[in-house]
């Protein structure tokens, strides 16, 4: 390839590239734009400040049920290994 052809491919490429960003960051600020104006729309808040509400009310009930049940499963699972010695039937070493 000659020199000048190289060149003139090189140029092309970054005019494609310059061209490219800047169509792409444009719609890009589009789309932020747009996506902003629907999180702060009317309906979506009330939606939003809905679920936080839903959340606050029951998360803390689920969490504390969920440790509940894992503490139970370690207890029986310390029990098991650690408790008096013995271990559950058909295990290894069973006594």
């Amino acid at each position: 390839m000659k020199a000048a052809t190289k060149i003139a491919l090189i140029a092309g490429i970054a005019t494609g590239y310059v061209l490219g960003t800047r169509a792409g960051r444009e719609r890009y600020e589009q789309i932020s734009e747009r996506a902003d104006a629907l999180w702060n729309s009317k309906a979506v808040v009330k939606q939003r400040d809905n679920v936080a509400g839903l959340v606050d009310t029951y998360v803390p009930s689920f969490v504390t049920s969920t440790l509940k049940g894992v503490g139970q499963i370690g207890a029986g699972l310390g029990n098991l290994v650690f408790g008096d010695g013995t271990r559950a039937k058909g295990t290894r070493n069973s006594r």
